[in-house]
């Protein structure tokens, strides 16, 4: 294979093929045209996939990071047939989006950009996920690379609709964690920046902040920029500046571990008016002793309601 950073830089260009490349080497000028070429190409996709305006904003803003690769299939006349956009994480290799021009469908673009992505991304596997309304017309293709089914996730981005999972198994990737109060509007106000935990599972990318009695509410949720692992001393010693929390009662929280946690916070979201968990989850409510995994239809009521409460707050979008 070919290495993914001078791939990167690659654009092939000949009578049968053209794609070009969107990325952190792309002149600013010419992603500007590109970018649009894209956005009117994927315009409608909306319907499948809710607030996916915000959702490619995201993408178009990682893009100088490197995590994010766009690839456009365009004809002889500069239209664009075929769009794949690529996660380039060390920790995850996906195609996010892969979509065909209805009239140059069966045509062996969906091949030639599958073949460009995993030469990007090296990875011969890489995560693809597809809803149930597209999932036949995705099948042969799918075969023909080998790809394997690995879940049916329900109402993962849509209520009642399946999403496919080929190559990578899904991870839930939103938790409701308790915080006590003190902490909780720390993190949320930016002053602490590292949460300490004596377990974790590092897939997880959300976090949902339950803020512990008094409060007894959902204030607002972070997005996991990096997670450490490292014997509790290296912790204290790496991260106690950032931890907001005393020696003592550092060392109280992990008396008898050797092991810990430090959760690095990226972006914070905070929540217009707290949120009772009351009137969000159906079943009885019992606030979890750490944290709790949250599935797609208690995010898309935890950010509905944040929404109701406010019409002209600003959007934001998780990874």
């Amino acid at each position: 294979m070919l290495n993914c950073n001078i791939f990167c830089l690659m654009e092939i260009e000949s009578k049968e093929i053209i794609i070009k490349y969107i990325n952190n080497k792309t002149p600013k000028c010419v992603r500007e045209k590109r970018i649009k070429d894209v956005s009117d190409f994927l315009k409608d996709l909306d319907c499948d996939y809710p607030k996916f305006d915000d959702w490619l904003l995201k993408v178009i803003n990682q893009i100088d990071s490197g995590k994010r690769i766009i690839l456009v299939k365009y004809d002889d006349e500069c239209k664009v047939e075929g769009v794949a956009i690529l996660k380039n994480c060390k920790d995850e290799k996906k195609i996010c989006t892969l979509r065909v021009r209805h009239d140059k469908q069966r045509m062996g673009i969906g091949t030639l950009l599958i073949q460009e992505a995993i030469e990007v991304l090296n990875d011969s596997k890489p995560l693809i996920t597809v809803s149930e309304h597209h999932i036949n017309e995705f099948t042969p293709i799918f075969k023909k690379f080998k790809f394997k089914r690995r879940n049916i996730v329900d109402s993962l981005y849509n209520q009642n609709i399946k999403e496919y999972f080929f190559n990578k198994p899904y991870f839930q990737q939103s938790i409701l964690m308790s915080i006590k109060p003190e902490f909780s509007s720390r993190i949320l106000s930016g002053i602490k920046t590292v949460e300490f935990r004596k377990i974790f599972n590092n897939q997880v990318k959300r976090i949902f902040i339950y803020s512990t009695s008094p409060e007894c509410k959902i204030v607002g949720y972070i997005i996991v920029e990096d997670v450490v692992k490292e014997p509790v001393s290296l912790l204290w010693k790496n991260y106690n500046e950032k931890g907001g929390i005393c020696r003592k009662a550092f060392f109280d929280y992990f008396k008898n571990h050797e092991v810990g946690y430090a959760i690095k916070i990226g972006n914070i979201k905070v929540f217009n008016k707290p949120i009772d968990p009351k009137s969000v989850f159906v079943s009885s409510f019992r606030a979890p002793q750490n944290y709790m995994y949250v599935d797609g239809n208690i995010v898309r009521c935890i950010l509905k309601m944040d929404e109701m409460s406010d019409d002209s707050k600003n959007k934001w979008l998780s990874e």
